[in-house]
Order: structure tokens, then sequence, then C-alpha cells
């Protein structure tokens, strides 16, 4: 879930046999919720993602659909109710879900996550990259292999 004002907006999911793709939103102050009339491109039904706030719009990155492990990127605008798939540049991050993303400035940092390695080997094997994504030019990259990074997580 993510908040913009008062209000907080939750995004897909997983009910243990179907991945979904529609937005709910609970307002804060009535403690409703609301199913929302959207427009634009939905994005694929999907779980484990992040859903990173940024003024009045929220970055939709990853997550698994049930079968893929997921790469796109989709905005949605909280004010006008419209997702958008911008175009991307530079080296975006391969598909992954249960990674993390943090905003600094205009510039979300995405972190670990799984992208299905070890998956025939019967093992996790969790991801220790880390991506950054400017949102002024929507240029993704992947900062040098850091001498002594963090072991990978999920």
């Amino acid at each position: 879930m993510s908040r913009v004002d008062k209000k907080l907006f939750m995004f897909g999911g997983y009910d243990g046999e179907k991945c979904f793709n529609d937005i709910d939103i609970l307002d804060l102050d009535t403690m409703t919720w609301i199913s929302p009339q959207v427009h634009g491109n939905l994005p694929m039904a999907r779980n484990a993602h992040t859903m990173t706030v940024l003024g009045k719009k929220l970055y939709l990155f990853g997550g698994h659909s049930g079968n893929k492990h997921l790469k796109d990127l989709h905005v949605f605008d909280t004010e006008t109710l419209t997702w958008t798939e911008p175009q991307i540049f530079g080296s975006s991050p391969k598909g992954l879900r249960g990674h993390t993303a943090n905003l600094i400035g205009s510039k979300i940092y995405l972190f670990g996550g799984y992208d299905g390695r070890g998956r025939s080997l019967k093992k996790i094997i969790p991801s220790n990259d880390l991506y950054v994504l400017n949102t002024e030019n929507m240029h993704w990259s992947h900062p040098l292999e850091f001498e002594k990074a963090p072991s990978g997580r999920q």
C-alpha cells in the first residue's frame, strides 16, 4: 500500500489462486474503500511488486504475474486516476519480485528481490543488484559492481 495525502492506494496482489490488477483506495478520513474507474492501460495482474510515491504519482515496478517475473514500469496519476507506461531509457532491471524501492529526491533506488535464478535447483538465489531510476528523464542506471555488496535478499 502507498499513501498519497489522506488516501492509501492498493494495487494487485495474490489470493492463493490468481493475481489481480485492480486498484483500491482507502479514504483515511471516512475509512471507506473505493474501487475507482481508472483510465489508461492497466498493468498486468501481479503480486510482490513495489509502488513508490513521488508527489501525486505512484511508480509501479516489477512483481510476479503468477508465471513470470515482470520488469515493466507503470505510473499511476492519483489525481486523474490514469495509468501510463512511460518510455524508458538506459539499462532497466531484470524481472524482479520481492525487491525494495526507496525514493531519494527524484530517484527511485531498487535493491534485491528474486529474479528466478536457482529455480531449477529448487533453491532461491536472491539478487543483490542495485538499480536507480531518475524520474526526471526516466533513465535507469545500474551503478558499477560494488567490491563488497550486501548479500542478496528479498
